[in-house]
């Protein structure tokens, strides 16, 4: 798979109803792993997707 195709998949992840889902990161990280070149809308992917996740965990 290209870059720009794991890209575009990894904004449709992020494109889910906030809090995102607590599996967002681990979905996000095989994506990246895919890359052929470090992203870093990557990591402001991952910078939004842990803040979510730490979000849920405090609720609960």
């Amino acid at each position: 798979m290209g870059d720009i195709h794991l890209t575009k998949r990894a904004r449709k992840i992020m494109q889910q109803p906030r809090p995102l889902p607590t599996d967002t990161v681990m979905r996000l990280n095989i994506l990246e792993r895919q890359l052929r070149a470090p992203s870093s809308e990557f990591d402001e992917f991952f910078n939004i997707a842990i803040k979510d996740m730490n979000v849920i965990s405090i609720c609960r």
